[in-house]
């Protein structure tokens, strides 16, 4: 046998590898999974901004393709039309048409070439719909022929294909609820939808590549297609009020629609997909947004607060639970929040509009809260007790708030424990315990997550090796390994005495 190569028989491999498997799966087992990191959002007020005449009310937003300037409704005046840099310097003052005109809305162009406004001059009896250059901020024509547009009443607009398109939602002469699809380059009406029941449509937007339509009812409608004639009905929210400006503006995120009884729909894009909804317990939602672009779980909400003012607080959305949960302080704004809008230039910060005309920038910043740490240092691992001992160790949190550490002997009853720095301590009289092997639980609670941590300890009393549980006290892992590593060896050792008995069977070469 002197340097031959030793070959294991079939049985003894199988035997072998399931013995090797079983020893892993122990492993496996006597590993304690490590504690779960938690996100958390600290969310701060980083500017707030007011026209120095006072006089902005109602204050309405949006941005520019390229995230570097706002376009104001009502930030100097009931019905001014201001575009702002981000620091809320003034760029431009936009006047629309007519004798003291009534602002309905003002929208950007997908491509910013562009800025449309629609509202009622003074004694007319038809909506207006304007335009400006979207770099030089010169007034452009009245969009229709004989300053007339097709629909009497407009209550939202926006465009879509590079600016080839523009969609009019609102009502006709005959008080018809319709959405409009305009060629700009002809200023033809190109396709003509009524609406269904009737609904008045409260806010269009778009995902890209459809055409979303919000009506009164909660419906969203999304119209698509090479030829605009794909038309699909979403009614997850039919029994639901839409407010008017609470809804995430659809793109590349999950986008939500806020509710005036408080609840929230979400949806996903490419196709569109309804992923759940939650309820906040009250309402209206006055503003909502997603607070990053890849992050489609965190949203910050506006709920009506003390007085006039508005709660802002960022929630984290559970898609598979369809439950919400705060993950940040709540700020009081003083001032009713009329909408909210990402800014995706610096995804984590948030563009607010306020009812008092006011412009506000928050930021939200994700940190990470770790559940707290919490050691014992007496009583020691197997060591014995008696009469009254101290038992005592320490706690740890990231963020320094340690609400409560309680302490349990066995299956007894848990116990505050007392707090000193961060040091916890709690006596116990052991000559009260039975006789023989005890553990010792500890608690820490930090307001939001809990921590345990146990030891094995024992008063006078050896164990008697008789039935029941396995004593605490005794590794049980590494024995069983032991005992898997000797019956591995003996098998090993078998099946090479077997084979130096086969080849002394062997008949000698002649």
């Amino acid at each position: 046998m002197g340097g031959e190569e030793i070959s294991f028989r079939p049985e003894f491999r199988r035997a072998t590898l399931g013995l090797i498997a079983f020893c892993l799966l122990l492993l496996m087992m006597s590993i304690v999974s490590a504690d779960q990191d938690w996100d958390d959002v600290d969310l701060k007020e980083v500017d707030r901004w007011k026209d120095p005449s006072g006089n902005g009310v109602d204050l309405r937003m949006d941005i520019s393709h390229d995230m570097d300037r706002l376009l104001l409704v009502g930030y100097g005046g009931p019905n001014e039309i201001r575009v702002v840099d981000r620091d809320a310097e003034t760029i431009a003052t936009l006047v629309p048409p007519g004798s003291d005109p009534t602002v309905k809305g003002a929208r950007w162009s997908q491509s910013g070439t562009w800025i449309v406004a629609w509202g009622r001059a003074e004694g007319n009896d038809t909506d207006f719909v304007t335009a400006w250059n979207g770099t030089t901020y010169e007034p452009a024509d009245n969009l229709f022929e004989n300053d007339t547009t097709p629909l009497v009443e407009i209550t939202s607009a926006v465009f879509m294909a590079g600016d080839d398109i523009l969609f009019i939602g609102g009502r006709d002469v005959n008080g018809t609820s319709k959405v409009l699809l305009v060629e700009t380059s002809t200023m033809n009406v190109h396709k003509d939808y009524l609406w269904e029941n009737d609904a008045t449509i409260t806010y269009l937007a778009t995902d890209g590549l459809s055409l979303l339509c919000i009506d009164e009812t909660g419906v969203i409608t999304s119209i698509g297609g090479t030829d605009w004639t794909e038309i699909v009905r979403f009614e997850e929210g039919s029994s639901h009020e839409p407010s008017s400006h609470a809804i995430s503006r659809p793109g590349r995120n999950p986008w939500a629609i806020g509710y005036h009884d408080g609840s929230v729909y979400f949806w996903q894009g490419y196709p569109i997909v309804f992923s759940g909804d939650t309820d906040l317990g009250t309402g209206p939602v006055q503003g909502i947004a997603w607070m990053f672009n890849d992050i489609g779980g965190y949203y910050m909400v506006a709920l009506p607060g003390g007085g006039h003012g508005s709660r802002l607080s960022v929630l984290f959305n559970e898609y598979d639970t369809a439950t919400a949960y705060p993950v940040s302080d709540t700020i009081d704004t003083g001032s009713a929040v009329t909408m909210l809008m990402m800014d995706s230039h610096a995804p984590g910060n948030i563009w607010a509009a306020f009812a008092d005309g006011s412009l506000g920038y928050y930021n939200a910043t994700t940190i990470l809260d770790l559940p707290p740490e919490v050691t014992i240092d007496v009583p020691k691992y197997q060591q014995m007790y008696t009469g009254k001992v101290r038992f005592e160790g320490r706690f740890y949190d990231d963020r320094d708030i340690i609400l409560s550490v309680k302490v349990r002997i066995d299956e007894g009853d848990w116990q505050d424990a007392n707090l000193v720095g961060n040091v916890w301590w709690y006596e116990v009289d052991t000559d009260l315990l039975e006789v023989g092997f005890h553990v010792v639980n500890v608690e820490a609670f930090d307001g939001r997550h809990t921590t345990q941590f146990k030891e094995f300890f024992n008063t006078p009393q050896e164990y008697d090796g008789g039935e029941g549980e396995w004593p605490p006290g005794i590794p049980q892992i590494p024995l069983l390994i032991i005992a898997v590593v000797v019956v591995v060896y003996l098998l090993w050792r078998r099946s090479r005495r077997t084979d130096v008995e086969d080849d002394q069977d062997v008949p000698p070469s002649p």
